[in-house]
């Protein structure tokens, strides 16, 4: 997992809600109401799982992890183990 400040955090809601919108499945570029959560509200970021596409997952301080399309995921910190420089990789494909 990758701790991130809230800017950071901001920025990579902002970016996946801009794809969405591209690609007509959000109907609004405004991230707190596609995700239903503020980016302070995040305590990680993800960019892989396992059996999963790349994308990126947000972990919530209230323990919820939620995917980029805005749909829980499994909380389990096991799923989203890899190797740092992999991880570090996908994230800059997302921006970062």
């Amino acid at each position: 997992m990758m701790k991130a400040d809230t800017k950071t955090v901001l920025t990579v809601m902002t970016n996946m809600v801009t794809r969405k919108l591209q690609a007509g499945v959000a109907k609004s570029a405004d991230p707190v109401r596609f995700y239903g959560f503020t980016a302070a509200e995040v305590i990680g970021l993800h960019f892989w799982k396992r059996h999963a596409a790349e994308s990126v997952w947000f972990r919530l301080r209230d323990g919820r992890v939620i995917d980029s399309d805005g749909n829980p995921s499994e909380s389990d910190l096991s799923h989203y183990v890899r190797e740092y420089q992999e991880s570090m990789q996908l994230a800059d494909a997302v921006g970062l």
